[in-house]
């Protein structure tokens, strides 16, 4: 009986080759949308997280906002004076360091920058603050900071009377005469637009709800 040692043929080897090639391309192609969908899972996280904090932060704040008035270098001001994408009060509770001389004036608010909006928190003592000016005054003795680049921020007012609730887009304390706060704050909340919004509900100390 006759052996033969038969070799591969060069197609053989081609098509060996080839099928190597297509199995090497997919496993990395996997490899790499893996490594892709992590490196998004883990971004997305952080967004989350961070997210979170900051609405813990103004929940707190907002929370313990004071319905009082303060004596200014012009006349009396109403503190609490809420817009669509701004609101601002005066809180029993700060966030920034070295405010420890008891309430503080807080602003929270949302620039353009362009491609993104800006989250910004403006905090003085208000034994420091002089509280003249608006929103965006520069002149201001406190410290402002960056909290979030943010997609969307929305903050509407509830207004509770004997006969009927509802929200408004503006809280003008001018207007509202004895009424110094609403009955609770709503906050829409969305950093980015791979994250769904989140919708804030904050009672405050005028509130009546049980």
């Amino acid at each position: 009986m006759e052996l033969t040692n038969r070799g591969f043929t060069l197609i053989e080897v081609l098509i060996s080759i080839t099928l190597l090639s297509v199995i090497l391309v997919l496993m990395f192609g996997g490899l790499r949308i893996g490594i892709n969908a992590w490196e998004t899972g883990e971004k997305n996280l952080d967004a989350q997280q961070h997210q979170q904090v900051v609405l813990d932060l103004m929940r707190r704040q907002l929370a313990s906002a004071k319905a009082e008035t303060i004596d200014t270098a012009d006349d009396r001001q109403l503190l609490f004076n809420g817009k669509p994408t701004a609101v601002a009060f005066i809180s029993s509770h700060a966030i920034m360091p070295g405010n420890i001389y008891g309430d503080v004036y807080v602003q929270y608010w949302i620039e353009d920058a362009g491609d993104q909006f800006i989250l910004k928190i403006y905090e003085n003592n208000t034994v420091f603050e002089s509280l003249a000016g608006d929103m965006r005054s520069t002149s201001r003795t406190g410290t402002t900071y960056e909290l979030a680049a943010v997609r969307d921020l929305r903050f509407s007012y509830l207004t509770k009377d004997e006969s009927r609730s509802y929200w408004s887009d503006n809280w003008d304390p001018e207007a509202r005469g004895d009424e110094k706060l609403p009955a609770a704050i709503r906050c829409v909340f969305q950093i980015n637009k791979h994250m769904p919004p989140i919708e804030m509900f904050v009672a405050t100390k005028a509130s009546t709800l049980e």
